[in-house]
């Protein structure tokens, strides 16, 4: 009987001390205490491009990381070594180390469309570090290209995309959140088959639909469609026409009874509400709220005039909108004539930025005169994007100025030939919106481009850099 529980006693032994050595791959908390200052503190996802980067946050000591592993699970459950640090490898205190594919010290990379989760693994297979995208950023959400998940602030807790990657060098956050400050105008047509992903991707987060959709795929099915965007956090407009009816342009004011067209504001302020009412809208874009370029034919009082119909308008469905939801963003689009623009389109943008989050100029540096495709030059641009700018801050507003941006250039009268641009040129073109060859900076925060279907796409993020 005494052999009997001894036999068990040893068997029960080296139970014990076999489980103390299986790797706890789901529970850092277990780490040595030697490695204990080591983290993952930066990931980058870049297609072919991808890299890792460790930290030893401690001040005061250095780390063996001798036979360290990086290893990766994929949406199957799969582990994979990505790395194997050699042996004899000091990390000092305080310093970082990047393993990279570009170089060869990752042996694979890691598609960021899918579940990603990293493990720092001890030589003595003790998990050191978990980072776990789908939990510390969000379900499946991918970072830009020029981008990467970081701790930020540096070394802290908290998880965050980057669009300053810091490889090897201290995180850092963007001066600019550019996360919602890029979008695109969609024609009604492209709607149904939008690919939100792929914007989000290339750093285009708001999408300016255009109304018509509404009544051609139907309320559910639009609001369906809505609701895909938000999944990839893709913010939905509602690309919004004012003073311009079945092809024919409405008076703001009533010239019978000489005063603002209460009456058409009405009309206009309802469908705004209405929409709004929908849920998930992210804003509403006002499109043609301005005249043909008469108003200044239209004085009949120091109250009533072209100017003052259409701030007027801008004042009313503010008021309505916000009254409903005050997070809906209510934009306008601009026409690029700056200190023209009251004069002729009524859109005096001091007295309208009270009532509009964003203005959006139309600053389309190319157009088709009798003489062909013309080119108003790399300083337009910029002078005709701080100039919105300028007015909104002589205002004492806080209207955020996102520049319009034309893809192509007209080759023919009424854009009936057209020649996309470049994805280069179209770039060149964003920043030129945003600083000057000098580095001066216009003020603006966001570029929107006219239009999708037309467009040689890049990352939108990387120009605010």
């Amino acid at each position: 009987m005494h052999f009997v529980i001894k036999i068990l006693f040893i068997l029960w032994a080296l139970c014990v001390a076999s489980c103390e050595t299986v790797p706890h791959v789901d529970d850092p908390s277990e780490k040595e205490d030697t490695l204990s200052t080591l983290i993952i503190n930066e990931v980058c996802g870049k297609t072919n491009s991808e890299w890792i980067e460790i930290l030893n946050t401690s001040d005061s000591i250095s780390i063996d990381i001798s036979g360290l592993l990086v290893v990766h699970k994929n949406h199957l459950n799969q582990f994979s070594t990505l790395h194997r640090v050699p042996d004899n490898t000091i990390l000092e205190a305080g310093t970082y180390k990047v393993f990279d594919k570009a170089d060869g010290s990752l042996s694979g990379g890691f598609p960021l469309d899918k579940t990603l989760t990293l493990y720092l693994i001890s030589s003595k297979k003790d998990t050191l570090d978990v980072f776990d995208r789908d939990k510390e950023i969000g379900l499946n959400k991918v970072h830009p290209q020029s981008a990467s998940y970081a701790r930020l602030p540096n070394g802290a807790d908290t998880w965050s995309i980057s669009y300053v990657p810091t490889k090897g060098i201290e995180n850092q956050q963007a001066n600019v959140d550019v996360s919602d400050n890029n979008g695109i105008w969609v024609r009604g047509e492209h709607f149904a088959g939008l690919n939100f992903k792929a914007l989000a991707g290339y750093g285009i987060t708001n999408v300016f639909i255009n109304e018509s959709v509404i009544s051609s795929m139907g309320e559910t099915s639009f609001k369906n469609r809505v609701a895909a965007a938000k999944m990839e956090d893709v913010k939905v407009h509602i690309w919004f026409q004012c003073f311009y009816k079945n092809g024919s342009w409405v008076n703001p004011i009533n010239t019978t009874t000489k005063q603002f067209n209460q009456e058409y504001f009405d009309e206009l302020i309802t469908r705004a509400e209405r929409y709004v009412r929908f849920g998930d809208i992210a804003g509403i874009h006002l499109d043609y709220v301005r005249y043909p370029g008469t108003a200044h034919q239209y004085g009949y009082s120091t109250e009533v005039t072209g100017r003052k119909a259409i701030t007027e308008f801008c004042r009313q469905i503010y008021v309505a909108v916000k009254a409903i939801d005050p997070n809906v963003k209510l934009s306008a689009a601009l026409m690029n004539e700056t200190s023209s623009n009251a004069y002729y389109y009524g859109q005096d943008a001091k007295a309208m930025s009270p009532y509009m989050d964003i203005f959006i100029p139309m600053v389309y540096r190319y157009s088709y005169g009798a003489s062909g495709m013309i080119d108003k030059g790399v300083s337009w641009v910029f002078n005709t994007t701080k100039w919105f700018v300028n007015e909104v801050k002589s205002a004492g507003e806080d209207t955020e100025v996102w520049a319009g941006i034309m893809t192509y250039k007209p080759m023919a009268a009424n854009d009936t030939q057209i020649q996309n641009l470049s994805a280069g040129q179209l770039e060149i073109d964003c920043r030129l919106a945003l600083k000057n060859d000098a580095g001066t900076a216009s003020g603006a925060t966001g570029i929107v481009l006219f239009r999708y279907g037309i467009v040689n796409y890049f990352d939108m993020t990387a120009i605010y850099f």
